[in-house]
C-alpha cells in the first residue's frame, strides 16, 4: 500500500457512533482526553463481536485485538505533531490503525509530514506538554508517543479528513486537528497482526 490512509467498510458504523458516543464529554479547546479498554473490559468485546469480523473481510487474514482507544479532542485543537511507537523502533510494531469517526469528525483532519528531524521519547521531551497533553483515564507514556525535533521545515505529506472509518499509518510524522468547534471523539483500534 502506497497512501498513508485507506478506506474500510465497516457495516455497523451507526451502532458503534451509538456505542461509544457517550465515553466522551465535552472538553475544552485545545486539549485531548484518551481513554483506553483494557483487553478484558465489555467494550473490547463488543469491538470484538462487531468490528473485528469487517476487518478480517477487509484484510483477508484472522486478526487479534491489540488495543482500542477513544480519543476526544476539543474544538479548535492543533496539537503538535508526533510519531506512535518506540525509539528505537520494535520489530512488527503495530504501524496502522482503525480510526472510526464517533462525532464530530466531519473536519477532523489527518495530516503527514517529512522532513530531516530526531525523535525523542516522551520522557527526554522537555516541551511536550506544550503539545499534546492529554486529560486521560489511563496512562499516556503506555501510547509511546515520540516528540517531533525538526531539523528543517516540515514538508506536507498527506492529509484526509477522518469523517468515515478509514486505516491510517502512526509510525511516521503526523498531526490530528480538530478544525470544528465542537468536541470531536475517534475511536482508534490496533490488531495483531497488523492490518498491512
Amino acid at each position: 500500500m502506497k497512501s498513508y490512509h485507506q478506506d474500510i467498510v465497516i457495516s455497523n458504523q451507526d451502532d458503534i457512533r451509538e456505542y461509544f458516543k457517550n465515553h466522551i464529554d465535552q472538553i475544552q479547546s485545545g486539549e485531548t482526553e484518551i481513554i483506553e479498554f483494557s483487553k478484558d473490559s465489555k467494550e473490547a468485546e463488543w469491538i470484538i463481536e462487531n468490528i473485528l469480523p469487517d476487518v478480517e473481510k477487509y484484510s483477508g487474514k484472522k486478526h487479534e485485538l491489540h488495543r482500542a482507544i477513544v480519543f476526544g479532542q476539543g474544538p479548535n485543537s492543533y496539537p503538535k505533531e508526533h510519531v506512535d511507537g518506540f525509539w528505537p523502533p520494535k520489530p512488527n510494531a503495530i504501524i496502522w490503525s482503525l480510526n472510526i469517526p464517533i462525532k464530530n469528525c466531519e473536519q477532523g483532519e489527518m495530516l503527514w509530514y517529512e522532513g530531516d528531524l530526531e525523535l525523542r521519547t516522551i520522557a527526554d521531551a522537555p516541551d511536550y506538554d506544550g503539545g499534546f497533553h492529554p486529560n486521560t483515564r489511563t496512562n499516556v507514556r503506555k501510547l509511546n508517543s515520540l516528540e517531533i525535533h525538526w531539523k528543517e521545515d516540515k514538508r506536507l505529506k498527506d492529509s484526509v479528513v477522518v469523517d468515515k472509518p478509514t486505516i491510517v499509518q502512526v509510525n511516521i510524522p503526523h498531526q490530528v486537528i480538530n478544525h470544528k468547534n465542537d468536541t470531536r471523539a475517534i475511536l482508534a483500534v490496533r490488531f495483531t497482526p497488523d492490518i498491512f
